[in-house]
């Protein structure tokens, strides 16, 4: 049984044995059958095994969760020499089957998986990575959570209120509600409104990898019930949040001149406020452009407007009624209700084998 291989017989797969990561055989003309596992062949005869040994795997997970031949997605695959993965795996391999054989490759002292483009350099994966930041509470170190708002202390139409200079910042309440997501509020003159906040979210995200991919990130506020209002019945695209850029003077701290500092290109598709959660998260998915302003090195800088703000549009007016989405700030103990921007990005680890290695299905 020493040189037992496939070769020495006239094999037969038994297609129902099939399993992710073996195959089955029978031989032809016995009652023997060779079972070919993740770790080992057994050579059965009426249910008793004669020998095993060790072997490779030859089966991959598809991300739709079916079952292919490793020669799919790998150029090479072998033992301790590892894999070399073709252009097109990430398209069809599952996540949770790669970290498998990351781990499988560490237990044998394998050589990891080799990436296309990278000839000659075999790393293991670090697939997927997520990496959450919150802005820092008072005392700011590197970053700042904050609302900036003009109060004319009067009435004026919505375009002034919006084009004017701020008047108020707050980087530092730690009470339920301290934020904004954004406020409007009308004054007792018909069409005339006195106050509009926006919010300020900045995260210290220069941790991400250099030569990292970024393959999606959510931004998250966190409303506690009884600190979200329509009731000035702006429309449905009026009371959305929107989720932008912002260009404070400081990072560490919030001055009212940065009510002139929200940006006019969306980062995300709006919220609607009628898809806001109480007392959870809501989240918005940032897009192409809102990806591209994630900072590797640095500061991300986020801010929140509504959306009849952003759009400059002319919003319902009813005497002293305002629409307000209150969120939590930093400075709100703990980060469980904290403004948050989860970042999912690939990269190539320098090391032999990544010590945190995190791994999420996708699709």
């Amino acid at each position: 049984m020493k040189n037992l291989t496939s070769h020495n017989y006239k094999l037969e797969e038994i297609q129902e044995l099939r399993t992710y990561n073996s195959k089955s055989f029978r031989i032809k003309g016995t009652m023997e059958r060779l079972i070919m596992g993740p770790f080992k062949i057994s050579k059965q005869f009426f249910g008793n095994i004669l020998t095993e040994f060790h072997i490779k795997p030859i089966h991959y997970v598809r991300n739709n969760m079916t079952l292919g031949n490793l020669d799919e997605i790998a150029s090479y695959f072998g033992n301790k020499n590892g894999m070399s993965l073709k252009e097109g795996w990430d398209e069809k391999a599952d996540f949770g089957w790669l970290g498998w054989y990351l781990k499988r490759q560490k237990l044998i002292k394998g050589k990891g998986i080799m990436l296309p483009n990278y000839s000659g350099l075999r790393l293991p994966l670090l697939l997927n990575t997520t990496s959450t930041f919150f802005p820092d509470p008072n005392p700011e170190t590197t970053s700042v959570d904050g609302l900036v708002e003009r109060d004319n202390a009067g009435s004026q139409t919505f375009a002034s209120l919006r084009s004017g200079a701020g008047t108020v910042a707050d980087d530092s309440t730690s009470a339920t509600g301290g934020g904004r997501v954004y406020r409007l509020l009308a004054s007792t003159t018909t069409d005339g409104f006195q106050i509009l906040d926006r919010g300020i979210f900045l995260f210290d995200s220069s941790s991400l990898p250099d030569g990292a991919t970024i393959s999606s990130a959510t931004f998250s506020f966190y409303i506690a019930a009884g600190n979200s209002s329509n009731a000035l019945g702006l429309s449905a695209a009026h009371a959305a949040a929107s989720l932008v850029g912002s260009t404070p003077a400081s990072n560490t701290g919030l001055v009212a001149a940065d009510y002139a500092q929200l940006g006019s290109t969306r980062y995300a598709t709006d919220k609607n406020f009628a898809d806001w959660n109480t007392d959870a998260y809501t989240d918005q998915a940032l897009n192409a452009t809102g990806i591209t302003n994630i900072s590797k090195t640095n500061i991300t800088k986020l801010g929140t407007r509504s959306g009849v703000d952003l759009d400059n549009g002319t919003p319902a007016w009813s005497s002293a009624a305002g629409s307000i989405g209150a969120c939590n700030q930093a400075d709100v103990a703990g980060t469980t209700t904290d403004p948050k921007l989860t970042v999912i990005f690939t990269s190539v680890s320098s090391n032999r084998f990544a010590s945190n290695i995190g791994l999420i299905r996708t699709g």
